[in-house]
């Protein structure tokens, strides 16, 4: 199984990881290189309940945990923003 974001859902990509014998997890645009295939098992949607979790939380440390302005900063700086975002009550 592979999550991945809505950019990846292209005939290609979509084609290259079951190539590699891999569910691909990837969120569907409105016309999708999703199938049936994919979508019918129920682990298909407990995957993007999970996906959306990761990603709000990821939301939430650019905005209120300091990590979107670190861009400009040194790695160090942005280690420390990291961690104490991920330790923020």
């Amino acid at each position: 199984m592979l999550g991945a974001d809505r950019g990846y859902d292209t005939q290609d990509c979509v084609r290259d990881i079951r190539a590699r014998r891999v569910m691909p997890h990837v969120t569907q645009k409105k016309h999708s290189a999703i199938d049936g295939r994919t979508t019918r098992h129920a682990g298909y949607g407990v995957s993007l309940c999970i996906h959306k979790r990761v990603e709000e939380i990821c939301g939430w440390m650019k905005t209120v945990g300091g990590l979107r302005r670190t861009r400009a900063g040194s790695w160090g700086r942005a280690s420390r923003v990291t961690r104490r975002g991920f330790h923020a009550p």
